[in-house]
C-alpha cells in the first residue's frame, strides 16, 4: 500500500478558493519546481512541514491532500 499526494483533491481545494498554482507558491513560499513536481505527482516523498503549509493556503485538513492506494 502507498500513500500519495491527492493532486485531483488539491486543485478543487484551490478552485473552490479561487487559487492559482502561482498563488499558491507566493503564499506558501514554495518554489516553482517544487510545487510542480508536488503536484504533477513526480515525487517520491513530502515532508510534513510542506504539507502543513499547504493545509494553510488550501484551508483544508491534511487528509484532504493524501490518499492511501492498494489493494484491499
Amino acid at each position: 500500500m502507498a500513500i500519495r499526494f491527492n493532486k485531483k483533491r488539491f486543485r478543487e481545494i484551490l478552485e473552490k478558493r479561487d487559487l492559482s498554482l502561482s498563488d499558491v507558491q507566493r503564499i506558501g513560499g514554495f518554489g516553482y519546481a517544487s510545487l510542480h513536481r508536488l503536484t504533477s505527482g513526480k515525487t517520491q516523498s513530502v515532508d510534513f512541514g510542506v504539507l502543513d503549509r499547504l493545509c494553510e493556503v488550501g484551508e483544508c485538513d491534511i487528509s484532504d491532500l493524501l490518499v492511501r492506494d492498494g489493494d484491499r
